[in-house]
């Protein structure tokens, strides 16, 4: 990764965006330490990736690539204005989402976003497991190698594509609290 001359975050009312930004990431997110070794400046890196995320909003339908999940407020989002619609159609710009995303997920800041549907997307399968705050499976005890859930999924996905020589599987682990069941 290349190191970027410093410049000054952008300022609101005479308040540094990025700090204000980190201060909200802390009360959505309920976590009160944030960095990681990859990201020196963690309130710029923060404006940068929201600028991105907002710019990229888009309120028609049609032209959205992706979408919060469950209408998540986030961080991120400008207050009572956003679309939960995001329209990422260009590689160079669908490959920065995927930096912000990984960068994020260091954190410990992990986006809500789903891929809206497409024709090349064929099958989507989402499997959600409930716990508590006390007892809950990780995504390793689910989909471990020598899981007997990840090889029935396997045997499965045989079965319903079976002349694939090839299938790709992306594991999405996300935790916290549902706004719509607890």
């Amino acid at each position: 990764m290349a190191t970027q001359a410093a410049t000054p975050a952008p300022t609101a009312g005479g308040k540094n965006v990025g700090e204000n930004l980190l201060a909200k990431v802390k009360r959505f997110r309920e976590i009160e330490n944030i960095q990681h070794e990859s990201v020196p400046n963690v309130a710029a890196t923060l404006d940068k990736i929201a600028r991105f995320l907002q710019e990229h909003e888009t309120p028609t339908v049609n032209d959205a690539t992706h979408s919060v999940f469950d209408k998540f407020p986030d961080w991120w989002q400008s207050h009572n204005r956003s679309t939960f619609m995001l329209a990422i159609a260009e590689d160079s710009t669908l490959d920065l989402l995927y930096e912000y995303i990984a960068t994020l997920y260091n954190l410990n800041i992990p986006l809500t976003l789903t891929e809206t549907r497409t024709p090349q997307i064929r099958f989507i399968q989402d499997i959600k497991v409930w716990g508590s705050e006390d007892t809950c499976l990780t995504a390793a005890d689910l989909l471990g190698p020598d899981n007997a859930f990840a090889k029935l999924l396997g045997s499965i996905m045989g079965e319903v594509f079976p002349n694939s020589e090839f299938l790709d599987a992306a594991v999405f682990d996300s935790s916290g609290m549902m706004r719509t069941r607890g």
